[in-house]
C-alpha cells in the first residue's frame, strides 16, 4: 500500500504540516507583532534639562569690573552688587510693579516689570534701555553719589543691552562636560532659560559648543515662549516639550538643573527631579547625577 493510501499516516502528515505552518501564518497575518515586541523592550528615555545662565554659561567678573571701571569701584567703596536693588527700586517707583508672578535675579532681588517684559519678548531691549537711562538721569537724587549713578548706568547696559550682556558671558566648562556626558549616554537634553530673544540669539551664535549638542526643538527660552520661570505656564510648556520628545515625565526620568531654588521648586509638582546648581560647588550636582545613575 502506498504512503497516501494509509489513512492514519495521511492524518499525521497533514497535522504536522498544519502545525509547522502556524508560526508562518502568524507572521504573515500580523507583521507588526515583532515590531511591537521590540519596541516594548526598548528602555524608556531619560531627559536632563539645563538652565543656561549661571549653569552652562557664567558672567565674567573680570569683564564686568573692566566695563564698570576699576576707579569707579574704588571710589564707590562699596560692592557693585549693591547697585541692582537701588536701580530696581527706582524703576518700580517710576512705572509701578504690576506683574503678579515674581521673577528674581540670582541674588534673590525681585526684578522690575520693565526687565520682565524684556525677558519675555514683550518689549524691545533697546527701547527698555533708553527708558531706564532716562529714568536714571531724571532721578539723580535717588542715588547717593555721582559715582553710584554712573555705575547704575553701566549695570543697566549689562541688563538691557543684548551685545553687552553677551560679551560678558563665558562657558562653564564643568557644566558643558556634564551636558556632553548626558548626550554621550543617550539622554535627551534640553535648555530651559530666561533670556530675551535678542540676547539669546547672540549667545547661541557665540557658543556653538553648547548649542550643537542640543536639538533646536529642545530650546525653551522665555523670550520665545512669552513666559519666564517661575511662571506656571513656562513649566507646562517644558512638560509638553518633554512629552513630544517621547520622554516619560516622572522623577526617575527627568532632571532639571538650575542655579535658583525658586525656579527648581515648581518642577516637583510636574513630576520632575530638581537640582539646584552652584557653580562654585559643581561636584555636588555631579555627585547627584551619579547617584541617580544619569552619568
Amino acid at each position: 500500500m502506498s504512503f497516501f493510501k494509509k489513512p492514519k499516516t495521511i492524518i499525521i502528515f497533514l497535522s504536522l504540516v498544519f502545525l509547522i505552518s502556524l508560526p508562518i501564518a502568524s507572521e504573515e497575518t500580523d507583521p507588526g507583532a515583532l515590531t511591537t515586541s521590540a519596541t516594548s523592550a526598548q528602555p524608556e528615555k531619560t531627559a536632563v534639562v539645563f538652565d543656561l545662565g549661571n549653569v552652562l554659561i557664567t558672567t565674567s567678573k573680570k569683564a564686568a569690573f573692566d566695563a564698570i571701571g576699576l576707579w569707579k569701584i574704588v571710589k564707590y567703596c562699596k560692592s557693585p552688587e549693591r547697585i541692582p536693588p537701588i536701580l530696581y527700586d527706582l524703576l518700580n517707583k517710576i512705572r509701578g510693579q504690576r506683574i503678579n508672578n515674581v521673577i528674581n535675579d540670582p541674588y534673590g532681588n525681585c526684578l522690575p516689570d520693565i526687565f520682565c517684559e524684556a525677558l519675555t519678548g514683550k518689549r524691545d531691549e533697546h527701547q527698555c534701555l533708553s527708558e531706564v537711562l532716562t529714568g536714571i538721569e531724571n532721578n539723580k537724587h535717588h542715588f547717593s553719589s555721582k559715582t553710584e549713578r554712573k555705575i547704575a548706568k553701566v549695570m543697566a547696559k549689562f541688563m538691557f543691552d543684548p551685545q553687552t550682556l553677551c560679551n560678558l558671558q563665558l562657558i562653564n566648562r564643568d557644566a558643558l562636560d556634564l551636558l556632553r556626558t548626558c548626550v554621550n549616554r543617550g539622554h535627551e537634553v534640553f535648555i530651559f532659560s530666561n533670556f530675551s530673544p535678542q540676547a539669546f540669539n547672540l549667545i547661541k551664535n557665540k557658543f556653538p559648543e553648547i548649542f550643537n549638542l542640543v536639538p533646536a526643538e529642545h530650546l525653551i527660552v522665555s523670550g520665545t515662549i512669552g513666559h519666564a520661570k517661575p511662571h506656571p505656564t513656562a513649566y507646562q510648556i517644558l512638560v509638553e516639550k518633554l512629552t513630544a520628545a517621547g520622554v516619560k515625565v516622572d522623577p526617575a526620568h527627568v532632571f532639571f538643573i538650575d542655579d535658583q531654588k525658586e525656579n527648581v521648586e515648581p518642577v516637583k509638582a510636574h513630576g520632575i527631579t530638581g537640582l539646584v546648581y552652584d557653580e562654585n560647588n559643581h561636584k555636588q550636582t555631579h555627585h547627584e547625577l551619579v547617584a541617580h545613575r544619569i552619568i
